[in-house]
């Protein structure tokens, strides 16, 4: 019996199983497991474990805000505004001028049990930036990113990402990206990957792009020596699929593995994403190379995961602590001091204020003080000046993020990477 029908055979409880992303697998003997950084919402999120708790980050966090601090604004970005949604995270908002307009980034960082999340993204206007950028990374995203041992499986809802986890239900039909590959010692020229991706809108299936793709003339003498051991439908459980398994002709006499199989999916459906496994063989650092696995052996690796591909059963979400009350609203909270509710406040001083009276005001951010335009003087109006007067006020809640804005802004969604972002 070889490996893997042997590791095929043992019972549930002897097998090794790997999260990605909302699914699970189990490996097969001798695999050592790899994890690609994931893609989430906005974009990349990159982990690294690394000591840096309590004291150590606020200082890793105040020398990258040095940094920007530190630039000329004319050549480079500079620091907007920095968020502290926890002791353990952070947010640095930054801004740049680019053919005359302002060009909105962040980068946003949560450290937990010696894992460091980080994530960065740029291109962004004003307007998308602060009604739904920085609250989805201050509320949602930061607090939802958590450290993962290598060979936990959570129980809760959310996405497997490497050496960490992600508590999503879903319900935000965010982009996920989670790719994972499999090396063997015994087969060092044998490369498996498995990836799970929500895709935007309908696309054509594995088969239906195989079979409608024309075959350069150059290729065509080669078609007769392609050898194709199975090709067709693949479902495995629940889910549906396709596969395609081939052995291609080299120059150099002998054929290596093409093994792909697809799943079938539903645009915008984290639980119905496209899942794909694909292995490939005689791959070498010094070129191509004739395969160590035979034909028999590299069928049944390829059977044993795509057949173990299952959806991570999950209870309800859990939570460490309950959630944090809401300031009510009619709250008041003075210039100067920590805003207490991420929405929106007016300032109740009369005058015209510079910005308007209302403002959309995040947790953990400074409150303004109230900036009153006066009536301009003769010089000042031919130089298109206005008298500024800063005063201390109090703030008043009058509604929170998630109610309508006093006047429409045109924002666009930004639930998939680099919708919603400026060109530049």
């Amino acid at each position: 019996m070889t490996d893997i029908a042997a590791a095929d055979a043992a019972p549930p409880s002897d097998k090794r199983v790997a999260c990605f992303g909302r699914f699970m697998m189990d490996v097969p003997s001798g695999a050592e497991v790899g994890y690609a950084d994931a893609e989430y919402r906005f974009g990349v999120v990159h982990t690294e474990r690394i000591a840096l708790e309590g004291r150590k980050f606020a200082a890793a966090m105040e020398e990258r805000e040095a940094r920007y601090r530190s630039v000329d604004e004319n050549r480079d970005r500079v620091l907007k505004q920095t968020l502290s949604p926890s002791p353990e995270s952070r947010i640095i908002v930054t801004s740049e001028r680019i053919f005359g307009d302002d060009d909105y980034g962040f980068e946003a960082y949560r450290v937990d049990h010696g894992v460091l999340f980080s994530i960065e993204q740029k291109n962004y206007e004003s307007a998308v930036m602060r009604a739904k950028v920085l609250p989805f990374l201050q509320e949602k995203l930061l607090p939802s990113l958590r450290a993962r041992a290598p060979d936990e499986i959570p129980d809760e809802p959310g996405l497997c990402i490497r050496d960490g986890f992600i508590v999503s239900d879903g319900s935000e039909q965010a982009y996920e990206r989670i790719n994972i590959g499999l090396r063997f010692k015994r087969w060092p020229d044998l490369a498996l990957s498995v990836t799970t991706w929500t895709i935007r809108k309908a696309e054509p299936s594995l088969l239906e792009r195989l079979n409608g793709e024309p075959v350069p003339d150059i290729f065509k003498p080669l078609i007769s020596q392609i050898k194709t051991i199975r090709e067709g439908r693949h479902d495995v459980g629940v889910i549906a699929g396709e596969e395609s398994m081939v052995m291609l002709p080299t120059s150099k006499g002998y054929k290596v593995h093409r093994f792909h199989w697809e799943s079938h999916f539903e645009p915008n459906t984290p639980f119905k994403p496209m899942i794909t496994v694909m292995l490939d063989t005689g791959r070498s650092p010094n070129g191509d190379q004739q395969p160590t696995i035979s034909e028999k052996e590299a069928v049944e690796l390829f059977d044993a995961v795509v057949n173990s591909i299952r959806l991570r059963p999950t209870g309800p979400a859990r939570t460490s602590e309950a959630p944090s009350p809401r300031t009510p609203l009619g709250a008041f909270v003075r210039s100067g001091e920590a805003c207490t509710q991420t929405g929106w406040w007016q300032c109740p001083d009369g005058g015209e204020l510079e910005g308007g009276n209302r403002r959309f005001l995040l947790a953990g951010e400074a409150m303004p003080p109230a900036v009153t335009l006066g009536a301009p003087s003769l010089l000042q109006r031919l130089s298109g000046e206005r008298p500024r007067h800063e005063a201390p006020t109090v703030w008043k809640l009058v509604a929170y993020a998630e109610e309508p804005r006093p006047t429409p802004d045109p924002v666009s969604d930004v639930s998939a990477p680099q919708e919603g972002l400026t060109g530049v």
